[in-house]
């Protein structure tokens, strides 16, 4: 059987076709794919340039002189702390001797007669005091006059 020339131009530009339809469908998966990886790439980059902000504050905030906490300041904030929240008269301050670093100090604080929001209250400032104080223990136990009123006991410590 020999095909005729009308047969095999035919089977040409059929042949033809079919590489075009082929090469089409391989260029937009190539294309999609290239979105993908594009929107990927975008991605990272905005990543990228968040990781570089945040490395840039964290540099910025290392540089910055660090206020230094004698024994009187690191109290002095405590006082502070409680005088702001109306909590003084029944503040007690104790520095601790030994904290296990030499760069790190500590102050006992003992609060009586607390309520549960004055409580709350006092912990929240120090822990977001400027300079960064942590509190390492603490104890909070019902005072023995009321039932409504708490006892605080913590361990503060801060960086020398």
């Amino acid at each position: 059987m020999t095909l005729t020339s009308r047969e095999k131009l035919l089977l040409l530009v059929l042949a033809v076709v079919l590489a075009c339809g082929m090469f089409v469908l391989a260029w937009q998966r190539i294309a999609e794919y290239r979105l993908d990886v594009r929107r990927e790439v975008e991605r990272q980059e905005r990543l990228l340039r968040q990781v570089r902000v945040a490395a840039q504050q964290l540099d910025a905030a290392r540089q910055r002189p660090a206020s230094p906490l004698g024994r009187a300041s690191l109290l002095g904030q405590l006082e502070q702390l409680a005088t702001r929240l109306s909590l003084r008269d029944s503040l007690q301050l104790n520095q601790i001797a030994q904290t296990g670093s030499p760069n790190v100090e500590g102050v006992e604080v003992r609060l009586d007669n607390l309520s549960l929001d004055d409580l709350v209250a006092f912990v929240h400032a120090i822990e977001h005091s400027e300079p960064m104080l942590l509190i390492d223990r603490l104890e909070v136990s019902p005072n023995f006059r009321s039932r409504e009123l708490l006892r605080l006991t913590a361990r503060v410590l801060a960086e020398k």
